[in-house]
């Protein structure tokens, strides 16, 4: 057949297909296994498919990106902001009269 394979997707395009699949790293780990091309062209290179996971996913823009800390990998980035994003928002730091002190994260 001629149809077009899912290994031959840019990666941008198959950070949006994934991101529609699941968040959750461990699930995207095993998507990545359906094929070792898919694993071989997309997920065990430098500047694979995890930048614009991290992007597409965390709905997070390059100068958002810019602020994070420097990680060993974009799959580190992954599994930090899947950590961190869900938490991001307002927080009590000490219990002061009469809210306690809030900050932004």
């Amino acid at each position: 057949s001629k149809g077009g394979k899912l290994h031959d997707l840019p990666h941008d395009l198959l950070a949006l297909i994934i991101s529609f699949v699941s968040n959750d790293l461990h699930e995207v780990e095993r998507f990545a296994m359906l094929s070792k091309k898919i694993y071989k062209e997309h997920f065990n290179i430098p500047n694979g498919v995890w930048k614009p996971l991290c992007i597409q996913s965390w709905k997070v823009s390059e100068q958002h990106l810019a602020q994070w800390p420097k990680m060993s990998s974009w799959k580190s980035l992954y599994a930090t902001l899947q950590y961190w994003v869900p938490r991001e928002g307002f927080y009590v730091l000490l219990d002061a009269y009469p809210w306690g002190i809030l900050f932004l994260m």
